[in-house]
């Protein structure tokens, strides 16, 4: 998992980020603004960790990470196949 997945899934799994929601909303926004163009196949793994840990605090009404999840969602269906990246 890259670095960039593995410290999104830390706000979210972190006992002292637990209280973080605007890190945790500014995180995922950013994350859909860097894969804007879609994600690679292999990206797909380390973003179900990290969408399973955002859905769960959308169930329990962390509703400020409903805008990134609605980009990040719209990325998904740009998937790209081809390795380089921007």
């Amino acid at each position: 998992m890259s670095a960039t997945f593995t410290s999104i899934v830390e706000l979210f799994t972190d006992e002292f980020s637990k209280d973080l929601q605007g890190r945790r909303a500014e995180a995922i926004k950013r994350l859909a603004r860097l894969f804007v163009d879609g994600f690679l196949v292999a990206d797909l793994p380390a973003l179900q960790e990290v969408l399973d840990h955002a859905v769960k605090k959308l169930d329990q009404r962390e509703i400020t990470l409903a805008p990134g999840l609605a980009a990040l969602l719209k990325s998904l269906a740009k998937v790209r196949t081809n390795a380089g990246r921007g």
